[in-house]
């Protein structure tokens, strides 16, 4: 059975022209209480942005993490929301499968260039015979 380990709400842009950081963490605390704040820059990744977005609030209880993040350019928000169980399972689950990979690269690689290489050869045995200068 698959979960639902992260969300991401992605808040249109011309809803929160002029809005600042603490505007919009405001908004969220009335909601759901005092948010704290990453004492040093804590990034999260993006399918946005390459660089990932900033997290500038944080809600948080036993199981569930809710952050508010920034885009670069501050010209965007997020809010990012996970299950703190199923989160650690996905992250050791995506850092075994970096490390299968990592192994498995070398031979993978040795396995793609012998196929080139065969089909190369191939080719320059069907080709040989009928080339005319």
């Amino acid at each position: 059975m698959a979960s639902l380990f992260r969300i991401v709400v992605n808040y249109d842009n011309q809803k929160t022209v002029g809005l600042s950081t603490e505007d919009i963490t405001e908004a969220f605390s009335r909601r759901y209480g005092l948010a704290t704040h990453p004492a040093g820059e804590t990034l999260f990744p993006s399918a946005v942005f390459s660089e990932g977005v900033t997290v500038v609030a944080c809600w948080a209880d036993a199981e569930y993490s809710f952050n508010l993040a920034q885009s670069p350019y501050g010209s965007s928000f997020e809010l990012i929301a996970f299950s703190k169980h199923l989160n650690a399972l996905a992250d050791a689950a995506i850092a075994t499968g970096i490390q299968i990979d990592a192994q498995e690269t070398p031979e993978r690689q040795k396995a793609e260039e012998q196929n080139a290489q065969s089909k190369l050869d191939k080719t320059r045995l069907a080709n040989k015979p009928h080339f005319r200068p």
